[in-house]
């Protein structure tokens, strides 16, 4: 029989951290850089968005399976 295991809302966090972090500090001012042009300036605004988006989401879904996540 397998244990049940949990993921506590620090764990979650120490697990999306990287991957959020590699993608945004590697790949993201590439490729605005050289599809914006002279309007960069807007990415910044739209990366806001999409990451303040994209934390509701994991809050929420924390908030759901705030029981930890069975394996």
């Amino acid at each position: 029989m397998m244990k049940q295991a949990k993921i506590s809302p620090i764990q979650m966090a120490l697990l999306m951290n990287p991957a959020i972090a590699a993608t945004v500090l590697l790949l993201v001012p590439s490729i605005t850089a050289k599809q914006a042009e002279q309007d960069s300036w807007i990415s910044p605004i739209w990366a806001s968005v999409i990451g303040f988006l994209v934390v509701f989401i994991a809050y929420q879904l924390n908030k759901i399976f705030s029981g930890g996540i069975d394996h």
